[in-house]
């Protein structure tokens, strides 16, 4: 790391691999908190920006899981209370999102007739987000800043950040593997969503890990992200379809319609991407991610 330059986000080749994840989670925390603080940022942006941060740092912190249980049990469980807290803010922001969407997408007949579920959608978005949010963010905040204050006392393992590529990663990408065998082979809302999770964790900790070749690596990660955002918007529209099946309203039959059109084009997307993204079986990954690694060390 230069001197003077801003601490990276990711895993750095010879830093010891305890300091490493405080940290980047001392960086997330303090970023996190100071957008809580900040009047600049609206509260939608703030929930998002919470529950992806969440997301990342789970990711990381199952990189560690075989070597701090007890942190990983406890912390985790905290960062997932605390995305749970903000989940029916985000839901409904994101319902009111998707279904516009596909309003913008439809023709100009199809776009006018789901203009009454887009309405409703976004009326209930707008009594959601005054319906004590401000408290909830502030729980939120008074957590993350617990967190913060107890960082420097986690029992984290210690040595080279090689050490869970095989134990932690290796088990994040042959669960990505399997989540998508599955996935393919019994299709449902379910077996397509716990892919997407999986997913999720592999592209954090691809980035992670980013510095062991920079160039192959952003674009592995760059890829898993398009394919989480594939299998995200799909489950949008998944719920979307499960809210709109007992709204008496008009418009749900298109609504329906369009939805389920969208979904299969973004399923075979999906099964294109992700069948490149896993063509390489774990080990080979594992043996792969683990030479660069030691070589940008310097330990060839």
């Amino acid at each position: 790391m230069t001197h003077g330059s801003p601490a990276p986000l990711h895993l750095v080749p010879g830093e010891d691999l305890a300091d490493g994840v405080r940290r980047i989670f001392r960086l997330e925390l303090d970023r996190l908190l100071a957008t809580v603080d900040s009047t600049a940022v609206d509260d939608d942006g703030t929930v998002h920006e919470i529950r992806r941060t969440a997301k990342r740092l789970r990711a990381l912190l199952r990189l560690v899981r075989p070597g701090a249980p007890d942190v990983h049990g406890q912390v985790n469980a905290d960062l997932r209370d605390i995305a749970r807290l903000l989940a029916d803010d985000r839901d409904a922001t994101v319902l009111a999102a998707t279904v516009t969407s596909l309003a913008d997408r439809a023709d100009t007949e199809a776009g006018a007739a789901l203009a009454p579920v887009v309405a409703m959608l976004a009326g209930r978005r707008h009594e959601r987000a005054t319906g004590g949010l401000s408290g909830r963010l502030a729980e939120a905040r008074e957590r993350l800043a617990t967190m913060r204050w107890q960082l420097a006392g986690w029992a984290l393992p210690e040595g080279p950040a090689a050490d869970v590529l095989v134990t932690g990663h290796g088990r994040t990408h042959r669960q990505a593997r399997r989540r998508m065998q599955r996935a393919l082979d019994q299709p449902t809302v379910e077996t397509w969503h716990e892919w997407r999770k999986r997913v999720k964790d592999d592209r954090h900790q691809t980035e992670y890990f980013v510095a062991a070749w920079p160039r192959v690596l952003e674009l592995r990660a760059d890829l898993l992200h398009d394919l989480s955002d594939l299998l995200g918007e799909d489950h949008d529209l998944a719920v979307l379809l499960d809210e709109v099946a007992d709204l008496d309203v008009q418009g749900t039959a298109t609504c329906r319609e369009l939805a389920l059109a969208r979904r299969t084009e973004l399923q075979q997307e999906a099964r294109a991407l992700g069948t490149r993204c896993y063509a390489l079986p774990t080990d080979a990954h594992l043996t792969q991610l683990t030479a660069w690694w030691q070589q940008a060390a310097g330990n060839p």
